[in-house]
């Protein structure tokens, strides 16, 4: 009951702390909470999600989001964690551009006060990302960079991936479907309109941020490609 009682109180504040930390303007429309939708797991939807940027990306949103839901373990409110189990977006338009002189309007972390005293050390989190499924669906993606001459754009795009990132070691397994692809560099066009399919399970060490393609396949139009290796 709480929640709903004090509804707009909630949103208002974070409104607020939201945009006081960061270089951009964030606003959302409805937004709800239910116990019903997963019992008993706590379900919290949000709709139109913006996220804009401010100079020098005026006019460019970086995020624009029809539906963010997420499923939260309600046992573990009750105690002293977090968990976040499920994460959904739908319709998401992400757009990232890299001006000439690196400024990424994806880098919107207010800057570090220089003549600001020390911060204290910092506590051990409260909040676990025990994601067991994350999905995507009918997303738009653009990333243009324009030091690296690179162009890379994927529409109707459907991803699932599962993994369980409390752990330091564990396996993503992904899904990746995309209706339109198409890729420039250098000013020349590498795929227009191509469509492509990648199913991946990577082995994922976070705390040397290594990460090792297993099992994977992904099929360009008709060309189907493997990956080995490690990044």
């Amino acid at each position: 009951i709480l929640p709903i009682v004090f509804k707009d109180k909630i949103e208002g504040a974070v409104k607020a702390e939201v945009n006081k930390s960061i270089n951009a303007e964030v606003d959302w429309g409805e937004w709800s909470i239910s116990l019903l939708r997963n019992f008993p797991n706590l379900s919290v939807e949000v709709n139109d999600i913006r996220v804009s940027n401010k100079a020098p990306f005026e006019g460019v949103d970086l995020a624009r989001i029809g539906t963010f839901s997420a499923t939260v373990d309600f046992w573990a409110l009750l105690g002293d964690r977090i968990t976040l189990k499920r994460i959904a977006l739908d319709r998401p338009y992400i757009h990232v551009k890299v001006l000439e002189d690196g400024t990424a309007n994806y880098d919107i972390a207010m800057p570090e006060d220089p003549d600001a005293p020390p911060a204290p050390e910092e506590e051990e989190s409260t909040f676990d990302i025990g994601i067991t499924e994350y999905t995507i669906t009918n997303g738009h993606l653009i990333y243009d960079d324009v030091p690296l001459t690179f162009y890379l754009e994927l529409g109707g795009l459907q991803h699932t991936g599962s993994g369980d990132f409390t752990q330091d070691l564990f396996t993503l397994r992904t899904s990746t479907q995309a209706d339109t692809v198409n890729v420039i560099f250098d000013g020349i066009g590498y795929l227009k309109k191509a469509k492509a399919d990648i199913t991946a399970e990577i082995d994922m060490d976070l705390p040397n941020m290594k990460f090792t393609f297993k099992e994977n396949e992904a099929t360009v139009n008709q060309l189907v490609l493997g990956f080995d290796g490690w990044l």
